[in-house]
């Protein structure tokens, strides 16, 4: 996905930290499927579904956690900055920059043909969701 931009002469990072929230034994499972397999963890998962965590996986809060550094990083630059990552990911920065509470990032959505344009200020950052033209929510 970043090759267009490498292509254009901007600077491009992969960083490891931006790699989605790892489902260990939930991985490929539908809701039903969850339910069937795994119960009390499903239950648990539905009362709290950013600290919860399905067996060798990891919940929003782990990923937060791995992410803390990397945002703090990216809130000292000066320059714009456009991140390309999995749902979960953009979950939580946004949550962290949006000041959105805990339990509700678990189910912000972010269609695929919309970039969102965050703009700093000195008391509460703006969101602006971009359609982009051409391109579907798939």
């Amino acid at each position: 996905m970043s090759q267009v931009f490498k292509d254009r002469g901007l600077v491009v990072r992969h960083r490891p930290e931006l790699t989605q929230l790892k489902p260990g034994d939930a991985e490929g499972l539908n809701d039903q499927q969850l339910q069937e397999q795994f119960p009390s963890e499903y239950k648990s998962h539905q009362s709290d579904p950013y600290h919860h965590r399905y067996p060798r996986a990891e919940s929003y809060h782990d990923l937060a956690l791995k992410l803390e550094p990397l945002i703090m990083e990216i809130e000292r630059m000066s320059n714009d900055i456009l991140i390309i990552a999995d749902e979960t990911i953009i979950r939580v920065f946004y949550g962290y920059l949006m000041s959105t509470s805990c339990f509700d990032i678990p189910q912000l959505s972010f269609p695929k043909n919309e970039l969102i344009r965050i703009t700093y200020n000195a008391y509460m950052n703006k969101a602006e969701r971009i359609e982009v033209k051409g391109v579907t929510d798939e």
